[in-house]
This record gives C-alpha cells, sequence and structure tokens, in this order.
C-alpha cells in the first residue's frame, strides 16, 4: 500500500470512528511553546524582549531555527563564512546557518541556484523541511510535491495552531508552533524527535516545560531591588508566571529563574500566605509544608532548610510561601515582613482545633476563604458571624486581621494593562464570584471585554494607584456547569403536585434530573445548570447561533464572532443520539451543519459553552 492508500484508509476509519471520540487532553498554549523555544535558543526577542510574533520569517531566519531545532547551535559557528549559494555571500549574517542547513539535506535552493535568503517561506516549504529533519526523503512521496508532504504533515499533526494557506509565508508565530510540533512529532524510525535530542515529554505527549527548565536554569533566587546584579546580566527575554513580560515588571521577592546563555529569565509572583500547620514527614527533612489547610511540595534547597530543625521557622508561625516553578515552594519569608494582604470570598465557616507555636492545642473559629489567587484558605477568626458569600480581606502585619469588604466597583473596557484609564497591576489577582464559590481569573480571560459597574464588586489597589485586586460577580459564566438538554416531560403524581425530568448531555454523559414539583421554563438545546448544595435548582437556556465560520477557537454566526470556551461541549448528532467529541474533527462547515450555544457575547464575558454538529 503506498503512501496516499494509507493515508486515505486513515482517514476512513476516523471518519467511521469520529462519533465515539472522546475530547482530546488539553492543547499546548502560547505561552508553553515560547518558553520552550526560548529555553532552547529556537526564537528569543530583540535587545528589547520584542518577539515580533506577527512579523513574516525570512527563509534566511528560518535556516537559523532548523539549526537551533536540530540540537546542534555550533553547527553555524562551524559553517560560518561558507557560501553554497551566489545570492548568500559569505560575509552573510546567516551564511553559516544556510550551509548547515543545506549540507544535511533540510533546506535546497532553488532550480537556477539561489537561495533567494529574504524572501519568505511558505507552509509547504517549511514543513517540506520539517519532515526532512524527521528523516523523510523525496523517495518517500509519490504524489507531485507538495501533495503528498501536506498530507503527511496533517496526519503528523505538524499543522496545529498554523492558520495560513501552503502557499502563503509563516509568520514568526507559526514558525514557532511548527517548530514546537516537530520536537514532539516521531521521526520516519518512530522515535520522537524531541527525545532523540534528549528532552522529556509530559502526559500529553508535547516537551516536558519542567523537566527543560531543570536541566537549563539556575536557580531559584528571591529577587531584590537590583535583580539584574544577582543574576549577573539583563535578560533579552522575560517571562512572568509563564507569560510573556519585561524586566521592568520583575519586583521585590518575585522567585527567578534564568540562563544566562538564551538571556531568558522566569520570574514568579505567586504568593501564599498563612499559619504553618503541618511539616511533613518531619523537620529532619521537609519534603511539604501545610499552610492556611492547602499543602505545598517544597520545591528548593534552602526552602527546605527554612523549615527544617535547623531553620526559622515552626508550626503555627505565619508565614509567606514564595512559590516557584511546577508550583513548588521555592522560599518562605514571615508574613510580617512582607505585610501581605488576602482578598477573597467566605466559602464556609466553623470551629476546628489549632497547634500553637509551644505545640499546645486551643480552639477557635475559622473561615474557609477563596482567595484571589484560586486557592482556598482556612483562616482562624475571631468573627462567628461572616457569613457564606461575605468579601473579606486578611492582612499579616504584626497581627492578623480579618476585615469585610466595603464593596466598591469601576467600569470600563479591559486590556492586558487597564481597566479603562485605569493601569493594572503586573500581579493583578482578580476572582470572579458568584454566592459562596469563586474561580481565578487571568487577565487574558477578561481582556476586550467591557465591565458596567454592576459587574464588579470590589477593587483594590497597589500603592503605585493600580488595580491589583478585582472581584467580579458572576461575569465570565465559568463557574457553572452546562449541557445539551435533549429532552423532558412533567408527570402528574396527584392533584396538587408532578415530578418533572430533563434529560441532559453533560460532557458527554447522559444525565436525567428528575424534580419534584419543580419545572423550569426550557426547552432542548444549550442549558446553563445551577446548583445549591449539590442539587440542581435552576436551569437556564443558553442563546442559540447557527456557525457560518469557523476557527481554532471561534465561530461566527450573522456576522458576530464569539469565542469558544476552553471546556466547550461539542457533540456530533447522529440516528437521534449525541457523541461527545473534538471541535478539531467536526469545525468543517462543508462537512458539518453546526449549532452553538453561548451564554453571553464576547464583550460581556460569554463563551460558546455547547455545540452540536450533523453532518451534511
Amino acid at each position: 500500500m503506498n503512501y496516499i492508500q494509507r493515508l486515505s484508509a486513515l482517514v476512513l476509519a476516523g471518519i467511521l470512528a469520529l462519533g465515539l471520540l472522546c475530547a482530546p487532553a488539553a492543547a499546548a498554549e502560547e505561552s508553553d511553546m515560547l518558553q520552550v523555544l526560548a529555553l532552547l535558543s529556537i526564537m528569543n526577542g530583540d535587545e528589547n524582549g520584542d518577539l515580533a510574533l506577527d512579523r513574516a520569517v525570512s527563509r534566511a531566519e528560518f535556516a537559523k531555527m532548523c539549526v537551533a531545532a536540530s540540537g546542534r547551535t555550533d553547527l553555524g559557528g562551524q559553517f560560518a563564512g561558507a557560501s553554497a549559494f551566489p545570492d548568500v555571500p559569505a560575509g552573510h549574517w546567516a551564511a553559516g546557518y544556510i550551509s548547515a542547513a543545506c549540507q544535511n539535506g533540510w533546506l535546497t535552493g532553488d532550480l537556477e541556484g539561489t537561495f533567494r535568503p529574504d524572501e519568505g517561506i511558505t507552509l509547504a516549504e517549511a514543513a517540506t523541511v520539517a519532515l526532512r529533519m524527521l528523516g523523510y526523503t523525496d523517495a518517500d512521496f509519490t504524489a507531485r510535491w507538495p501533495v503528498s508532504q501536506m498530507a503527511l504533515c496533517r496526519e503528523l499533526h505538524l499543522n496545529e495552531h498554523i492558520s495560513a494557506g501552503q502557499e502563503e509565508n509563516l509568520t514568526r508565530r507559526e514558525c514557532g508552533w511548527l517548530v514546537y510540533n516537530l520536537l514532539s512529532t516521531p521521526c520516519k524510525d518512530g522515535t520522537v524527535y524531541g527525545v532523540q535530542l534528549g528532552y522529556a515529554l509530559d502526559a500529553q505527549g508535547e516537551i516536558d516545560l519542567l523537566s527543560l527548565m531543570s536541566g537549563k536554569l539556575e536557580g531559584p533566587l528571591v529577587a531584590s531591588a537590583d535583580w539584574t546584579g544577582q543574576i549577573g546580566f539583563t535578560p533579552r527575554q522575560v517571562y512572568l508566571n509563564g507569560q510573556a513580560s519585561a524586566p521592568a515588571e520583575i519586583l521585590p521577592y518575585y522567585v527567578l529563574y534564568y540562563q544566562e546563555d538564551a538571556s531568558v529569565l522566569f520570574a514568579y509572583s505567586i504568593r501564599h500566605t498563612g499559619t504553618i500547620t503541618a511539616i511533613a514527614p518531619d523537620t529532619t527533612q521537609p519534603q511539604s509544608v501545610t499552610v492556611g489547610g492547602v499543602s505545598y511540595a517544597i520545591g528548593s534547597a534552602q526552602a527546605a532548610l527554612s523549615l527544617s530543625d535547623q531553620g526559622e521557622f515552626r508550626v503555627g508561625d505565619v508565614v509567606t510561601l514564595l512559590m516557584g516553578r511546577g508550583g513548588q515552594v521555592a522560599a518562605v519569608r514571615s508574613a510580617a515582613d512582607l505585610e501581605e494582604t488576602l482578598y477573597g470570598v467566605v466559602a464556609s465557616t466553623g470551629r476546628t482545633a489549632y497547634a500553637s507555636a509551644d505545640g499546645s492545642q486551643y480552639m477557635s473559629d475559622y473561615a474557609d476563604v477563596i482567595a484571589a489567587d484560586g486557592q482556598t484558605y482556612r483562616i482562624p477568626t475571631l468573627d462567628d458571624n461572616l457569613d457564606e458569600g461575605t468579601l473579606v480581606s486578611v492582612s499579616y502585619g504584626q497581627s492578623r486581621t480579618v476585615s469585610r469588604l466595603q464593596e466598591r466597583s469601576l467600569s470600563g473596557t479591559v486590556t492586558e494593562e487597564a481597566i479603562g484609564d485605569l493601569a493594572l497591576s503586573p500581579d493583578v489577582s482578580i476572582l470572579d464570584v458568584w454566592e459562596n464559590t469563586a474561580l481565578s481569573v487571568p487577565v487574558s480571560r477578561i481582556a476586550g471585554c467591557t465591565l458596567g459597574s454592576g459587574d464588579v464588586r470590589y477593587v483594590g489597589y497597589d500603592q503605585e494607584g493600580r488595580i491589583d485586586c478585582l472581584i467580579l460577580d458572576d461575569f465570565t459564566g465559568d463557574l457553572h456547569q452546562y449541557g445539551l438538554l435533549t429532552g423532558s416531560e412533567t408527570i402528574p403524581t396527584g392533584a396538587a403536585s408532578f415530578l418533572s425530568s430533563y434529560t441532559c448531555m453533560v460532557s458527554g454523559s447522559e444525565t436525567v434530573f428528575s424534580l419534584d414539583r419543580v419545572s423550569f421554563p426550557v426547552s432542548t438545546g444549550g442549558v446553563q445548570l445551577r446548583y445549591q448544595d449539590g442539587s440542581l435548582y435552576r436551569m437556564y437556556n443558553l442563546d442559540r447561533a447557527a456557525v457560518d465560520e469557523t476557527g481554532e477557537n471561534w465561530i461566527t454566526a450573522d456576522g458576530q464572532r464569539y469565542t469558544l470556551s476552553d471546556s466547550v461541549q461539542v457533540y456530533l448528532r447522529r440516528n437521534g443520539s449525541y457523541y461527545l467529541t473534538s471541535w478539531s474533527a467536526v469545525r468543517d462547515t462543508r462537512d458539518y451543519a453546526l449549532t452553538a450555544w453561548y451564554d453571553s457575547t464576547d464583550s460581556h464575558g460569554g463563551r460558546v459553552r455547547v455545540v452540536v454538529a450533523a453532518a451534511r
């Protein structure tokens, strides 16, 4: 069987099995891709850290990326001064990389014997290079170029996250994704390309960023005001909590990891504050610490020393944990020294025993507070009248103070840097609250949205007047569950009583809700489900949209664009039944008629929650 026949068989088998597909593992984030490529010196920013992701890539620049991706960064130097093409003089900045790429058979010149170093590189050209790096040769393809090459590129998912057509030039972002995908793709001999180079894969089959960091980074260090003096250089590329940032955003007490050769810095501003209630397994060799009712793994020798029997902190002390990569404790500081303040909502209250510093126990009321960092902390409190759903602040100075927040609001359009005319702190915390439940929200989730005064319950400011805490009033809708209502009926059970039954598909499973003398004014289609004390008490219909166009994570309907939820439920409707599938499997509107249900428009925080596909 030749390659084209084999590919056709695979496609046919995939179509037959489509209705039985489960949703795939979460796709890699762009920030993951950029961090991996920065660590491997494949793609870095300019002297100001600007990655210029939307700029087109020249053939010369792509040659350099390929050499870096091969794990042989020395090849560029070995071939420096060499020139195999009349339009690439020996003094050209990329002459060594072009010669190295051509010598290895990855790139070639044109029929006129020139390389065209300043021209853009198309998807078909770049995909062919990637396949050559995986060990494929022209003899492996029977159809005219680039038909077979593009078919194999799609089969291997090398084009994931790339929207360019095969004859269109690639941007730096798209070249980055191609190289990132290459690293986790099997070679012709079956060995994953990145594994051949000595890199580890994570559970999703992507390059393991944490493992890569462990082998290539110095740190952790706790930043001082002169943190560039601590690491000995000013990095060109900075990542703060996994997102591209700038050196000016790095503040004291951030945890730093760095690599001077790649001129890259990874910083983390995440902190957790509370009372130490346990150090495990013991203080001779601490491996984890429990603070505020949450257990954290210890990730550095300095943190372990601070919590050991030779360190300064004991059970009963109020501390701030400075968190590093992998969500592990990198360092420990006194909460009073940092004067930390937590903001959040009371999830529940109670009374329990606490251990004091001398080992004795005492009883105290407590409040479980969902803080703006998304963690739930158990806070001892003298106020036994705190109700569930109350907004509170917890201040740690010379003493701990739990206070009810005086609600205050604001309005304006959100960007990554500001809300209206008010700047956002680089480590702003955003919490979306509904009753006594809450969810930590990244700025990117609400960027582009317009907040009204009724959407915000609290706003806090840092010493420079920037917003450092924002508590929303059920703005995103992400706190609720969604499903596809497929049927309902009302059954009389007496003169004035009845039983309502609602059949829903929820995350791929059929669920039947039976309610005594309760009914909801809903029709079949996408629905929002609201629970109280674990039981369904409200059901609302979502808005319906007939899909015109689709993208990687969006649809359009009647000229309006809607973004898919990260947890969107996609169903294939076949013979009256619904099967959970994936968005990528059904998003081609030539093959499927798509109907979407959304809770609100993008500008008001909404997302597409449910999509149903029917074969045309």
